[in-house]
């Protein structure tokens, strides 16, 4: 299950201001959760709903396991990428939005607002 990790944000000090960065491990779990859910988007099947408790991490990667499937919808790919969303700003992030970078952001920016 995903949990939450202060190893996943840190903070360059050698730059003027506040600049945070995702380390490689919260890169690759941002990453394997996407991935996930795009190969099942591909497959033509949508979670019905994915919530944290169905993350689990191995290995550093993150797999989705138990999660019911139907077929895939445009509403359901959006809602599903908005869970995704909610999921890292909670485990990663602590819902503190100002800790995010800025491409980080940005990705969140296209997943969240029909950027499938």
């Amino acid at each position: 299950m995903m949990h939450k990790n202060k190893k996943l944000v840190g903070e360059n000090r050698k730059v003027e201001g506040k600049h945070n960065y995702l380390t490689e491990e919260a890169k690759l779990l941002f990453r394997t959760i996407l991935a996930e859910v795009h190969f099942l988007h591909e497959d033509g099947k949508c979670p019905k709903k994915i919530t944290k408790s169905d993350i689990f991490v191995k290995n550093g990667r993150a797999e989705l396991k138990g999660v019911d499937l139907c077929k895939k919808e445009d509403t359901m790919i959006l809602q599903n990428y908005k869970e995704v969303y909610e999921i890292i700003m909670e485990t990663v992030f602590q819902q503190h939005s100002n800790d995010i970078p800025d491409d980080v952001m940005h990705t969140f920016n296209e997943i969240t607002d029909y950027g499938y």
